[in-house]
């Protein structure tokens, strides 16, 4: 783990540069020194979690689930702005009974605080859903986010293209990945790239069309 000494470091000259921060983090690590840490340097945190108990199975156990849950609430409690990015799996929407299990655990988090986030496709072989099953489950999680006013991408990404205002998450864009607006990353051996899929070693190619269909959404 990167040194908290290092941490701030890093986080103080985000916030000189543009008057705030933010990190995503499983939180397994996350303890009193983040947390002050966070408060000096305006981070807003995202946390990797994908429901409660069995439904967080494709990442962690229902114990470690529990754990990260508390630091969730800590932060919250701590005034600290926080967010989620939870990815939709076999583990959590695979069956009907799951996905209610997982439309009320959104409820829970924005009872907390918590009004938003991301719902991301795993991608993982052993928990993706099929494609009829995600297409059904996204339609699903649609309506639901819009009847409870919560703000969940990829829906807030597509209402806000359709609106011509607020944040549009980059994919949803004809973003030139060598050519990135926002994204500089400093990758592990200390060196810098800009869109963090171009850093990698396997790309993904897409059609063309598929690009020009989100950007006109």
């Amino acid at each position: 783990m990167l040194p908290k000494a290092d941490i701030e470091q890093i986080l103080k000259k985000g916030q000189q540069l543009t008057g705030r921060t933010a990190i995503q983090t499983n939180g397994f690590l996350l303890d009193d020194e983040h947390i002050e840490i966070f408060k000096k340097c305006d981070t807003s945190v995202g946390i990797s979690y994908d429901g409660h108990g069995t439904l967080n199975e494709a990442r962690m156990n229902s114990e470690e689930a529990a754990e990260i849950w508390q630091k969730v609430e800590r932060l919250i409690k701590e005034g600290i702005r926080t967010s989620l990015i939870v990815v939709v799996s076999r583990a959590n929407a695979g069956t009907q009974d799951k996905l209610l299990r997982l439309k009320q655990f959104l409820i829970e988090a924005r009872n907390i605080g918590i009004g938003g986030g991301r719902l991301n496709p795993c991608d993982h072989p052993d928990w993706s859903l099929d494609k009829e099953r995600l297409v059904e489950v996204y339609q699903d999680l649609a309506m639901f986010v819009m009847a409870n006013r919560l703000r969940w991408g990829p829906f807030t990404d597509i209402w806000n293209s359709l609106r011509h205002r607020g944040p549009v998450v980059c994919t949803f864009l004809d973003c030139d990945p060598h050519h990135t607006r926002a994204a500089t990353v400093i990758l592990g051996d200390g060196s810098v790239a800009n869109c963090l899929k171009m850093a990698i070693q396997t790309g993904f190619v897409r059609h063309a069309s598929a690009a020009g269909t989100r950007s006109q959404i």
